[in-house]
């Protein structure tokens, strides 16, 4: 518990103060939680000569006192704490944003989407909403319970250790509690990683599979998760409610111990009758903090699992904060000696070119040879392990990211757009931009006309990932994006590839507006559409292979012409 309270307070930042004042206010209401125990003992006491009107009044005073305390003081504790904890998710959100903004591309490719999508839903939301109940109700339980034993220590030495043997089989229980509760928290938290992940890939994969007749066998995958998390959470369940029904169970017997106890002091005459009715009270509330605290350990096992893996995202190793450098002299870009491993196996060895400033490049080759790498080294999506990546005359490590991508504008074959307006989503490139800049965009990427053609025009939403549009319309869009930026180099990687003839021919369109006076990289399979780039760069096996213009390279009768012929070939396919 103190372990869970420390990370909460350190997650809360500025908060802290009212969270710890809570648990001030907290003890204050146990202390006055006391009071009624001593108006009625007070009360027996007097009654041996007759309660005058004196100490009625005194015994008045106090039980009120003890009622309107404990009211005040939860008030309290819930106005410091309870919008404590909305306002510290709100910022946890915030930051775990950022630091996702930050952490390495490898992060992405190594977690499982339904691991982070339940990190920042289901674990964040858990935490919202009980963070400072669980925390209230278990702190302040065993202030409580402490408060409570130190009153009871006073008035009766022997008596409180009587109820602290008593007490020593629940405490043990509660140590079992939790180790078990560990166990099942993490597991109930991967059953949730799991159905999440697997209903993700469902709806995902949902086209592919009903195309190949295979919703049912890929259901089964999600039938499984739901009934693993079946289940996983009956174990849970059950686990949890063994232990704290035992708890509880030893709880009321320890309980019923002390008013045996007292009973047979008082039977015997060691205890007096004031102190006896006094202590017969006490014995029905004195556990219950405990017993509040304790029964609340499946919730705050689950809560430790949550932050378990809010801290794994928490804890990224994240981009050094760098001051921007002079911009570069010029843009031509530059691998010297860059090697690269996505971990297992090298990926770029020893790869060496130079694309100048204002000219075309084609990076060719068979699958795996390395150039959707090349792509998103550029950028610095990732950092070479060897040699370095130059725009101009600038290493880009030496540059942040955010001063890399501002040189940069990308053209990809899958393109994402955003659930927002579709002038929004072309201003995502330049975000100060005017109207008349974004329709001034969306002309040179020949998506004006279909766009204005809409009910909303520039204001039409656009679905999750833009699945409301056709794919060449997302493709102008994306150029129409490129284009408002303005970026001094171009990165296009097979930019035309699956859409009709019609698009094709518009997004070449869009493409020849976007390019002007850049310098660009492309990839394209398709190679008669590269034949009159400046330099064609073939790669294989991550090494540069042959580097040249269109008809150069033919007369080569290297990679690069085998795969022209290739090509050629395609081209003349027809069905039959």
């Amino acid at each position: 518990m103190y372990k869970l309270v420390k990370r909460v307070l350190r997650i809360a930042g500025d908060l802290k103060p009212r969270i710890l004042l809570g648990f001030v206010f907290g003890f204050l209401e146990a202390l006055f939680n006391v009071l009624p125990l001593i108006a009625i003992f007070y009360a027996f006491e007097s009654c041996r000569d007759g309660l005058n009107g004196g100490e009625l009044t005194a015994v008045i005073i106090l039980l009120l006192a003890g009622l309107a305390g404990r009211v005040v003081f939860r008030y309290l504790v819930a106005r410091f704490q309870s919008g404590a904890g909305f306002e510290m998710t709100a910022k946890e959100r915030l930051r775990l944003g950022g630091i996702l903004k930050n952490a390495p591309m490898s992060f992405f490719d190594t977690h499982k989407l339904g691991d982070l999508s339940a990190c920042l839903t289901t674990d964040l939301s858990f935490v919202e909403m009980y963070v400072m109940f669980i925390l209230d109700k278990v702190v302040n339980g065993f202030l409580m319970t402490a408060v409570t034993g130190i009153f009871l220590f006073v008035f009766d030495w022997q008596i409180a250790l009587a109820a602290a043997a008593a007490l020593a089989p629940s405490v043990l229980m509660f140590v079992f509690l939790q180790k078990s509760g560990k166990t099942l928290g993490s597991l109930r938290q991967n059953t949730q990683a799991e159905l999440g992940a697997a209903v993700l890939e469902y709806a995902q994969g949902i086209m592919t599979a009903k195309a190949y007749g295979m919703k049912g066998r890929r259901a089964g995958r999600i039938k499984d998760a739901f009934h693993n998390s079946n289940e996983h959470s009956y174990r849970v369940e059950r686990g949890f409610v063994r232990g704290v029904s035992a708890f509880q169970v030893l709880v009321r017997l320890a309980g019923c111990a002390i008013v045996l106890a007292v009973s047979f002091a008082a039977l015997f005459g060691e205890l007096e009758l004031s102190s006896y009715f006094m202590l017969l009270v006490a014995s029905m509330t004195m556990f219950s903090g405990f017993e509040q605290s304790v029964s609340k350990i499946p919730m705050l096992r689950i809560m430790e699992a949550s932050l378990d893996r809010l801290e794994r995202i928490v804890n990224l190793p994240q981009e050094e904060q760098q001051k921007e450098v002079p911009p570069p002299e010029r843009f031509d870009i530059s691998f010297e000696g860059v090697s690269f491993s996505y971990g297992k196996g090298q990926v770029l060895k020893n790869l060496s070119f130079h694309i100048p400033e204002h000219s075309t490049a084609a990076l060719v080759g068979r699958s795996g040879s390395g150039k959707s790498t090349v792509m998103k080294l550029i950028p610095r999506f990732y950092d070479c392990g060897k040699g370095s990546v130059r725009i101009g005359n600038v290493d880009i490590r030496d540059m942040p990211r955010s001063q890399v991508f501002s040189y940069i504008s990308m053209v990809f074959q899958n393109v994402y757009l955003f659930e927002d307006t579709i002038a929004n989503n072309i201003r995502f490139g330049k975000p100060e931009a005017s109207m008349e800049d974004v329709i001034e965009a969306a002309r040179k990427a020949h998506c004006y006309d279909f766009i204005m053609k809409m009910e909303k025009g520039f204001e039409t939403m656009v679905g999750e990932g833009g699945h409301t549009l056709s794919g060449g319309q997302k493709q102008r869009i994306s150029i129409a994006r490129a284009i408002l930026k303005d970026a001094p180099i171009i990165l296009l990687d097979e930019a035309t590839s699956s859409v009709d003839p019609e698009n094709e021919q518009m997004i070449q369109q869009a493409i020849n507006q976007l390019v002007k006076n850049k310098t660009v990289v492309v990839i394209a399979h398709n190679l008669s559409a590269i034949r009159t780039v400046d330099k064609v760069l073939v790669l294989d096996e991550g090494r540069l292979l042959e580097e040249g213009d269109h008809p150069s390279l033919l007369k080569k009768k290297g990679l690069y012409s085998e795969l022209w012929g290739m090509s050629e070939k395609v081209s003349l396919w027809q069905a039959t």
